[in-house]
């Protein structure tokens, strides 16, 4: 097995992770968004703020500061990623041979699994290459050019990365981040106050 091979099954190991991970965050932010929702309008009404009318002087900041996510689920009723989150723009050339090698085992018309050839068929559709690599990898089908395909993987994961800490940074996953620590939980309200309304002292 030459470097660029096992270079190659690290990086594909490495964006898994990555995009399991993305998944994960996704996931606890579909509910956190609307429990800071809640919560900092429990904590206004409390003290008597106007957030209505702080919302609606500041009505983009806070679409974008609070995003929001419609649930979408699958037969199984599991709430699904969009699959946009990982359409990748680079030259499908990079991986047209690839596609063509994984198609001749498993397209149908010579004995080859249905359910697989769609799953990669949807992958070049897609431009979802983890998916084609995946194939590669469970049919032994060898890639010639390693080194190519490793510098996409690695432009990749650290783009899947950019994604998470994107996610992370918003006040919904630093209220999460407070679980039942209120004294946290009023903290992250103060400075989301601070930054969207220019509301209090907190600094």
């Amino acid at each position: 097995m030459s470097i660029e091979h096992k270079k190659f099954k690290k990086l594909y190991k490495e964006l898994q992770y990555q995009k399991s991970e993305y998944e994960y965050v996704i996931e606890i932010l579909r509910e956190a968004h609307l429990d800071f929702e809640q919560y900092y309008r429990e904590y206004c009404a409390k003290r008597e703020i106007d957030i209505d009318g702080l919302n609606e002087k500041n009505k983009q900041k806070v679409e974008k500061l609070i995003p929001t996510r419609k649930q979408q689920h699958d037969e199984e009723g599991l709430v699904k990623i969009e699959k946009q989150e990982f359409i990748d723009n680079t030259d499908a050339k990079q991986f047209k041979r690839l596609y063509r090698e994984i198609a001749k085992i498993l397209h149908p018309d010579v004995g080859g699994d249905e359910v697989e050839f769609k799953k990669l068929s949807d992958s070049m559709i897609n431009k979802d290459w983890s998916v084609l690599l995946e194939l590669s990898e469970k049919y032994n089908v060898e890639i010639k050019n390693y080194k190519q395909i490793n510098k996409i993987l690695s432009k990749k994961i650290e783009a899947v990365k950019d994604k998470i800490n994107l996610e992370k940074s918003t006040y919904s996953w630093s209220l999460y981040q407070c679980e039942d620590n209120e004294t946290c939980k009023e903290n992250v309200v103060k400075k989301f106050l601070k930054h969207l309304f220019d509301y209090g002292d907190y600094t």
